[in-house]
């Protein structure tokens, strides 16, 4: 079912983060906690740069874990946000 959903454009995405309560600055300093250089680097080279947002994408996955919330928390974020 995740590999149906929409791609977010970067406006969405923000957006949708926005909207439910959080910063981008907050998440950024979130991926700066990673310890693992690469995985660290790639996830904030996607957060920053990225022009669209896939749900399967695996740096979803990492913030998804940083952000301390579920698959089905994501999910729900996703519907939401392909909407704005």
């Amino acid at each position: 079912k995740r590999s149906q959903y929409p791609k977010l454009t970067r406006y969405q995405f923000m957006r949708g983060i926005l909207e439910y309560g959080y910063r981008s600055a907050d998440i950024e300093a979130q991926i700066m906690l990673i310890e693992d250089e690469h995985t660290r680097e790639l996830t904030m080279l996607g957060f920053k740069e990225a022009t669209n947002f896939v749900r399967t994408d695996p740096s979803i996955d990492v913030m998804r874990d940083l952000l301390g919330k579920t698959d089905e928390e994501i999910d729900e974020f996703w519907e939401f946000a392909s909407n704005l």
